[in-house]
């Protein structure tokens, strides 16, 4: 499958592995506050997004200090028009993450009664499930 049919937002946000994490209930609503911008473009024929975006080009936008690091193949992921970012909000992670940061173990589709993940998330590296899923917090001590 092509990251331009990758529908799983990034960049959004939310709370990374291993830093503070919010509450399950307040995700939705801070992903929908902080969605990314929607392309205003067509991306055929513009697949090396960074040729524009990498801050060499006057009156173009640059990608934010936050995405260094990130290659051209996962822009569409947030920005293209029909991820899912864009279109739905994404449900709030309602556990703990520390000491769970590898999803797929659970999140596989192999565990019982463990929802696995949509077809569109197939193959997405588990360092970008926070970027969409906001976590709950940690159990007080």
């Amino acid at each position: 499958m092509g990251w331009n049919r990758l529908i799983v937002g990034m960049g959004v946000g939310a709370a990374l592995l291993g830093s503070p994490l919010a509450s399950a209930q307040q995700a939705p609503a801070a992903a929908q506050a902080a969605k990314p911008p929607a392309m205003q473009h067509t991306a055929q024929g513009r697949a090396q997004c960074l040729m524009c975006h990498g801050g060499t080009m006057p009156n173009i936008k640059a990608a934010p200090k936050g995405h260094e690091g990130r290659g051209n193949e996962i822009c569409l992921s947030c920005h293209a028009k029909e991820a899912a970012i864009q279109t739905r909000t994404p449900p709030g992670i309602t556990h703990v993450v520390k000491g769970r940061e590898q999803c797929m173990m659970c999140h596989g589709g192999t565990m019982p009664n463990i929802k696995g993940v949509p077809e569109d998330h197939k193959g997405v590296d588990v360092k970008y499930c926070t970027l969409c899923h906001s976590a709950a917090a940690p159990a007080p001590k």
